[in-house]
């Protein structure tokens, strides 16, 4: 079997393109099983973070798996194919596995070490685990990263310090405003970025 992360990154990609795929758990479901009822793919899931959108297959042939992959999506959203492959990245083997552990371990994310990351990953996992779209490859991939996401917390300085979005943006407000009590502050989003 052969391991295929095919990701499209926040910063790359159109803002139309990538509301699109800021899948919410049901549709990251659907699309998951969508692709494990291909002949090509056996174990799929998705993971959505505030920085990414990444689909982790296995299946026997990875550029079946590849143009499985972006057919489905660009089915699902309703864009061409082309439209995603142009701002997509892909990672195949050995070097998937090492950016799902980069992923997990947040050392590729928008605030490095940023704890958010791997709780959405293990939400991703959890819900494919829930809807039977991974099997034992996959089960596999992804505990190894959890194992390693707890060694780089636990061994590096990588969380040395408490690190968000949230937190970044209330450090940078203070040292352009002191006083918060004292400003008028106007937040524009929504979701769990915009509470935090």
């Amino acid at each position: 079997m052969r391991l295929a992360v095919i990701g499209f990154s926040h910063k790359n990609t159109p803002l139309s393109l990538r509301e699109a795929l800021a899948f919410d758990r049901e549709k990251a479901v659907a699309i998951a099983k969508t692709l494990i009822n291909q002949d090509v793919i056996e174990e799929s899931m998705a993971v959505v973070t505030c920085n990414r959108t990444e689909i982790y297959s296995i299946g026997s042939c990875l550029e079946g798996i590849r143009e499985t992959t972006y057919q489905i999506l660009a089915e699902t959203i309703g864009v061409d194919v082309a439209e995603l492959t142009n701002v997509s990245y892909c990672y195949f083997e050995a070097e998937g596995l090492r950016h799902i552990f980069r992923v997990a371990s947040s050392l590729d994310a928008m605030v490095v070490g940023e704890a958010q990351v791997l709780g959405q990953f293990k939400a991703a996992y959890q819900t494919a685990v829930e809807y039977n779209t991974v099997g034992p490859y996959l089960h596999k991939a992804c505990h190894a990263a959890f194992r390693v996401a707890k060694r780089v917390r636990t061994e590096t300085d990588v969380a040395a310090l408490p690190v968000s979005i949230g937190s970044l943006a209330i450090d940078l407000a203070i040292e352009a405003y002191p006083d918060l009590s004292r400003a008028n502050v106007l937040l524009i989003g929504a979701g769990e970025m915009s509470s935090l």
